[in-house]
């Protein structure tokens, strides 16, 4: 009993000595509240020494790195030590001339891409250059060629589209009577109205087509040519002067134009994809065998008459034998030019007749017959106008308005009165002086009766009444009622049938 008395006791005493040192500890965390923290803070640097441990020896010292790296130095064999420092210098400059190699790609895809950037620029530059100098040459030589630069389906198949165009700027240019002379007998073939003189309908298309030879081996080339000429005179107000009247139904000169240069990429395609190939080869293969051919016909078919406007030789009909004409006549030809010299009024002075009013005259006088044609007096117009003609063919800028750049003068105008006479009363006349007579003797009759006709029109339109048709709709509201014992309609009795 006494033995478990003594242990129980003792262990009541262990439990008051622990009771005790949990008061005390107690007492000492209220006594000193940082104690923890700075346990805490010992474990932390056991834990960071433990892991340091594990790094080299050099890396665990406390003391400078140069001092480090010199006490491995001494620990590691200098045969090791020397490889390490070389291997370190070959890494290091490896990595520099790596760096320097990216650093100098870099500068040299930017320098590339810079100098790509300029070069590109300076040939945009160059590119509209030339564009701008091939439509200076349109402006400065040939008006009329502008319309199809502009255009740039023509230039989509070739390398460059700008030098393409100055190229066929140079070669239009280059064939520039050809195309204008071509355009002057073709506009005046089967001509019925003078309004369109010098204007290109779309039968006198397919003829100069047909005549020259164009798309032989197509099948529905007449449709192709029509759908040509549709095609050509649209858009067309963009590129001409304001005071140059377009039509659906007639091309002008750049229209004409653009036409010759359609068919000319249809017929002849060039393999380098250079339109102006295809122009040259339808100029040399086609256009100029036509003219030559126009020409010898037109020399023998009608003597006195040439299609041959390109020679620029000096044609002037001789007239000194003009003072032997009767006065009368000359008054009465001097009275007709100054008539109809005044009724379209292109010059200031009105003293030169232009190609409508020559037409027009030899329409309201009747000089048009199966032996003299419009067209003859086209032909004849432009012959007398020889000059001005060379000047259209060759150093005129533009070549719209025809009908005003020819004017006939007075001498002139007596030119084609002897060959008109000429062509007229040739084979029946036995000297020039003849057929002038003749000739001149028909346009002063008919200016007479051109002048009676004149009046009577005036004395009819101020005599005849005008009668307006009007209707009358009477019903029983309109019409009055009778008075009694009248009647509408009145009979005599003698003209009432008899009853026996």
């Amino acid at each position: 009993m006494s033995g478990s008395h003594e242990v129980r006791g003792r262990v009541d005493g262990g439990k008051a000595e622990e009771a005790g040192d949990e008061h005390t500890d107690e007492q000492q965390e209220i006594e000193s509240p940082g104690a923890e923290a700075k346990e805490l803070n010992q474990d932390e640097e056991v834990e960071v020494d433990l892991k340091v441990s594990e790094r080299p020896l050099w890396s665990n010292s406390k003391v400078n790195r140069v001092e480090a790296v010199r006490a491995l130095e001494e620990e590691v064999q200098p045969t090791a030590w020397g490889a390490a420092s070389c291997i370190q210098a070959c890494c290091r400059t490896a990595g520099l001339k790596e760096r320097q190699r990216q650093a100098k790609r870099a500068s040299a895809v930017v320098a590339r891409s810079v100098r790509r950037y300029m070069v590109r620029r300076r040939l945009r530059m160059q590119l509209s250059e030339v564009e701008q100098e091939a439509l200076q040459i349109c402006r400065d030589h040939m008006l009329e060629c502008e319309k199809v630069l502009r255009i740039d389906r023509f230039f989509h198949q070739s390398p460059n589209a700008a030098v393409e165009k100055w190229r066929l700027a140079r070669s239009m240019l280059a064939y520039k009577n050809v195309v204008r002379a071509l355009y002057v007998h073709y506009s005046s073939q089967g001509l019925t109205d003078p309004t369109h003189a010098f204007k290109v309908s779309k039968l006198q298309w397919l003829s100069l087509c047909t005549e020259a030879r164009l798309c032989q081996n197509l099948d529905n080339r007449i449709s192709l040519f029509k759908h040509v000429f549709e095609q050509s005179v649209k858009g067309t107000d963009l590129y001409i002067p304001l005071d140059v009247p377009s039509e659906p139904s007639h091309m002008i000169l750049c229209d004409f134009v653009q036409g010759l240069l359609e068919i000319a990429v249809i017929a002849y395609p060039s393999n380098r994809g250079w339109v102006s190939d295809s122009w040259h080869e339808i100029i040399t293969s086609a256009l100029q065998p036509a003219m030559v051919k126009g020409q010898l016909a037109a020399n023998t078919s009608t003597p006195g008459v040439a299609f041959d406007v390109t020679t620029g030789e000096n044609f002037r009909v001789q007239w000194a034998g003009w003072n032997a004409v009767p006065s009368r006549l000359r008054e009465d030809m001097e009275t007709i030019f100054g008539h109809f010299a005044m009724m379209q009024q292109y010059d200031m002075e009105g003293d030169s007749m232009n190609i409508s009013e020559f037409m027009d005259m030899f329409l309201a006088l009747g000089l048009i017959d199966g032996s003299l044609r419009l067209q003859t007096c086209i032909s004849i117009f432009v012959r007398c106008n020889q000059f001005e003609m060379a000047h259209f063919l060759g150093p005129a800028i533009s070549g719209y308005k025809l009908e005003e750049r020819l004017q006939m003068s007075w001498p002139e105008f007596v030119d084609a009165m002897l060959e008109c006479g000429m062509i007229k009363y040739g084979g029946e006349a036995g000297s020039p002086f003849q057929a002038l007579m003749k000739f001149v003797t028909a346009v002063s009759s008919g200016w007479h009766r051109f002048k009676a006709l004149r009046v009577l029109r005036q004395l009819q339109s101020r005599d005849v009444k005008k009668y307006t048709n009007t209707m009358c709709l009477h019903g029983a509201d309109s019409v009055q009622p009778l008075e009694p014992g009248k009647r509408r309609i009145t009979l005599p009795e003698s003209a009432l049938p008899s009853v026996h």
